[in-house]
């Protein structure tokens, strides 16, 4: 079997021994290595160390180790073996480990400090590290201490009555927080309080702007809020807000990582035209040209069948109102409009038998009605008038077997016919929540009815979709933040936005913070309490940002 390469601090002294060079405190021991009688052995072939058995027994995280390790050492021969059997120890237990954890930090990181033995310190080591990753029971019991430490503060920093107070207050307890970890150089420690810090400061700006949210939600936006949900769509607490600040401030999270902001808005911006095509009858995410064809093609075969079997009783409430709009056409339009007024009326009764025009006949006719309306202008409008008296005529006439089958056809050809320009403009199928209220506002009897509250669900669905559209922005902000992602200085900046962003961005896309702002009786209460948590949430977010500044030094120092 080979022996392993002797770690730093150890020479061969006989054969198959390994012993310190220097009297005085043993180093830990390798990977690989096992402790016999006091001299360093390398361990049998295949065996891996049990982690539970360490140098840091002594401290409060190991003998916690060790009790989560029971009667029993924790059992397995590789990494992935030990975890998963820790993973199957007691999670109240487990708790207390990662508890013990965050205890041990602070202790040895005092002892850094002081430059004094403190009872219980040692380094930990990463010795247990691939063993407590992932554990959600650890990871709870890991913030169990920093919550407790951060209790008394936070009621004594919400009663500041300055914003600056409470933002400053809140950065020097996130400060302190941070400095008094474990860590390996001033650097890393000073990293550590510098993202706490930032981290508590801007959760306070965070919960700052959540009280804007509470306050300012006005009852029409809470039945817009209604009306959303009615269509699927869950609107974000800052669309509830009719401040542009808070507006922007959670525009700005798509840009930060762990926000979760974008994939949110994606994810809306699909529930919006999953709700927009139900109105023609489809139940897509996207609308595609494949979406858009298939739809159209099934409506236009349900018009083909429901005509055949139909037609149109032209009454004398039909003949009054084609004569009244042939002789406006007469009085104010050109004479090609009053042409092609008069060839449609007379296309009409040159069809018809006995009062009676058969479907296919009015198909045909209403599909000619169409082409000519293409062309826009004043010929458009007239044409227009005739059509719409044409199909009122052909409602009315419709068996009432078939009237349902009929009114519906009709209003999902009209959905579809609204969205036909968005779709042809969309790229991926995903037509602009913002760009609908155009199309259903873009003739005077679209602004008519959209005006007197007559616009259908698809003028409902406008309205939301305004509500879902995006503050104006001139983009400075993301730029910078894009060229700061290659410029190793701004990491600490980044990594403190990115706490936040975990933190305040996921608040600021919460569906539950929603339903509780678009709720009067709990808005006010509910809110308030969340944003006075806002600030020790960014602090508790602060070690992940850390980890995360501090990982590619880190790597780049195990690759040389």
């Amino acid at each position: 079997m080979a022996t392993p390469p002797l770690p730093p601090g150890f020479e061969l002294v006989q054969e198959a021994q390994q012993l310190p060079q220097a009297m005085g405190a043993t180093p830990p021991l390798p990977e690989g290595f096992v402790l016999d009688d006091g001299q360093a052995q390398p361990q049998a072939q295949g065996a891996y160390a049990n982690p539970v058995r360490s140098p840091e027994s002594s401290s409060l995280f190991g003998k916690l180790l060790d009790l989560a390790a029971g009667p029993s050492p924790l059992q397995g021969r590789t990494p992935e073996e030990l975890k998963i059997d820790y993973q199957s120890r007691s999670p109240v237990v487990k708790g207390a480990v990662g508890a013990g954890k965050t205890i041990d930090s602070w202790i040895n990181g005092i002892s850094q400090l002081t430059g004094q033995d403190v009872p219980g310190a040692g380094s930990q080591g990463n010795f247990a590290g691939g063993v407590l990753e992932g554990d959600a029971s650890t990871t709870v019991g890991r913030l169990i201490p920093e919550v407790a430490a951060l209790a008394i503060p936070a009621g004594r920093i919400a009663k500041i009555p300055s914003l600056l107070g409470r933002v400053g207050a809140n950065s020097a307890v996130g400060a302190g927080l941070g400095a008094i970890g474990e860590a390996n150089s001033l650097g890393e420690r000073l990293t550590n309080a510098g993202i706490a810090a930032a981290g508590g400061g801007l959760g306070e700006l965070g919960g700052s702007a959540l009280r804007v949210l509470g306050n300012r939600v006005t009852p029409e936006i809470t039945a817009l809020y209604n009306q959303a949900k009615r269509f699927g769509v869950e609107l974000t607490p800052a669309q509830l807000s009719n401040s542009p600040f808070v507006q922007r401030a959670t525009n700005l999270l798509r840009s930060m990582p762990l926000s979760g902001a974008n994939q949110a808005w994606e994810r809306q911006v699909g529930q919006f035209n999953q709700a927009v095509s139900r109105e023609f009858g489809e139940n897509a995410p996207k609308i595609t040209p494949e979406v858009f064809a298939s739809a159209k093609s099934r409506i236009g075969q349900e018009f083909e069948q429901l005509s055949a079997n139909s037609k149109l009783n032209i009454t004398d409430g039909l003949m009054e109102r084609l004569g009244g709009l042939q002789q406006e056409a007469a009085a104010f339009a050109d004479e090609g409009t009053v042409r092609a007024v008069g060839s449609a009326i007379d296309r009409m009764f040159r069809q018809s038998k006995d009062g009676v025009l058969p479907g296919q006949a009015y198909k045909s006719l209403d599909s000619t009605l169409g082409k000519i309306m293409a062309s826009g202008g004043e010929k458009s409008f007239y044409i227009g008038q005739v059509r719409d008296a044409i199909r009122e005529a052909m409602d009315e006439s419709i068996e009432p077997a078939m009237r349902q089958a009929w009114q519906q056809a009709r209003g999902q050809y009209k959905a579809l016919k609204t969205v036909e320009p968005l779709v042809a403009k969309s790229a991926d199928g995903s037509i602009s929540p913002a760009q609908l209220m155009g199309r259903v506002t873009a003739n005077n009897a679209g602004k008519s009815a959209m005006a007197s509250g007559r616009g259908g669900n698809l003028g409902d669905l406008a309205r939301v979709g305004q509500a879902m559209k995006s503050p104006s922005s001139s983009g400075t902000v993301e730029n910078a933040l894009a060229s700061q992602m290659g410029n190793p200085f701004a990491w600490p900046f980044l990594a403190a936005r990115a706490g936040v962003g975990a933190t305040v961005g996921r608040a600021a896309n919460s569906n539950m913070l929603a339903r509780l702002m678009a709720d009067p009786q709990t808005r006010g209460a509910v809110v308030n309490n969340l944003a006075r948590l806002a600030g020790p949430l960014g602090i508790l977010a602060a070690p992940a940002a850390s980890a995360a500044v501090m990982a590619e030094p880190r790597r780049r120092v195990d690759e040389d």
